[in-house]
């Protein structure tokens, strides 16, 4: 039996397609709802973020061992990628391991939300699988070194699986900047992050 060789001719090249039409194809979305005690509440950031190549050794592992603990862990916000201008943050690229400059909350090195309400939604669009995790940052928490007084203006969130920065086998898993999200302990802020299959 012959092994079937894929050529360049037109007939080879429209299944090449039609096989990229119905391949998995893993992308990711970000959303960011404020809750201020004078503005009210409102959409800060809705848009698609960028998957790292860190994700492909998580899902690598997943699926090979069968291993729970590769399973996304939390959320990490920081001040980096601004490039100058915090409403206008640099696009984060794939290569990235870490985020540009993560931000410490009170005695914590980082601000960091562990992974809260995840759940896998059957039918948002026919096809198409979903987990989204939501992340609470309540009012008194992610306000900078000086803890529940201070004022933070981030620039740059990551999805981590495994465990939290700086642990053991923690690895970021997605990334995505976004115009300077102002946090103090007037606001509450909620990270809708949505991985699509």
């Amino acid at each position: 039996m012959e092994d079937r060789v894929i050529t360049n001719d037109a007939q080879n090249s429209a299944l090449n397609e039609t096989v990229q039409d119905f391949a998995l194809r893993m992308r990711g979305h970000v959303r960011i709802l404020v809750e201020d005690d004078v503005k009210g509440s409102y959409i800060h950031f809705d848009d698609h973020n960028i998957i790292v190549n860190g994700a492909k050794t998580v899902m690598a592992a997943m699926i090979a061992k069968g291993d729970s603990s590769y399973k996304i862990s939390g959320l990490e916000l920081g001040i980096g990628h601004q490039s100058g201008d915090i409403l206008n943050p640099s696009a984060p690229q794939a290569n990235e391991t870490a985020l540009g400059t993560p931000v410490g909350n009170g005695s914590a090195s980082h601000t960091w939300i562990a992974v809260g309400d995840n759940y896998y939604p059957k039918s948002l669009v026919p096809g198409v699988t979903t987990a989204k995790f939501t992340f609470v940052l309540a009012k008194g928490n992610g306000n900078g070194p000086t803890g529940g007084s201070g004022v933070v203006a981030y620039t740059e969130a990551g999805l981590w699986a495994v465990a939290a920065p700086g642990e053991s086998g923690a690895t970021l898993f997605a990334l995505e900047t976004f115009p300077a999200l102002i946090k103090n302990n007037s606001r509450q802020i909620t990270f809708e992050w949505s991985i699509i299959f």
